[in-house]
């Protein structure tokens, strides 16, 4: 039960802010770079295709890294809790970490192979340079 409305709680703090999208990071400090790329019909579709998907995955691998993280919380602060159980839950939280970690590059290299080479100078130069672009955050 506690898991639950801990997972409930997690997916009420992320959603709005997945709700400005991937691409309106702390990079750009909430400006869409995407605008800028002048993206096709068909780039802009399969984008946002990709997007979903990997928006359901990372929301999933959150909640249960977080839910792991609480139990870790309590496992190490229980003194009756064993050395071997509290390491078992470390390691389910490293996989966590990597899985989410996997997740991005592969949201990451699916959206490169979809630009063209100006538009992936164009989004890698925005999301380098926030400061002389978007100005200070």
């Amino acid at each position: 039960m506690k898991k639950l409305i801990l997972i409930g709680l997690i997916l009420l703090y992320i959603s709005p802010a997945l709700a400005q999208g991937v691409e309106r990071s702390s990079h750009t400090n909430g400006r869409d770079p995407m605008r800028e790329l002048n993206l096709s019909e068909d780039q802009s579709a399969a984008i946002k295709k990709i997007k979903s998907g990997y928006l359901k995955r990372s929301i999933r691998l959150q909640a249960d890294l977080a839910a792991k993280q609480h139990e870790f919380k309590s496992l190490i602060a229980d003194p009756a809790a064993s050395e071997e159980s509290i390491r078992a839950r470390g390691r389910e939280i490293e996989n966590l970490s990597v899985q989410i970690t996997r997740e991005m590059l592969s949201f990451e290299l699916e959206v490169r192979r979809i630009l063209t080479p100006e538009q992936l100078r164009t989004l890698y130069t925005l999301m380098d340079s926030p400061q002389k672009k978007w100005g200070k955050y």
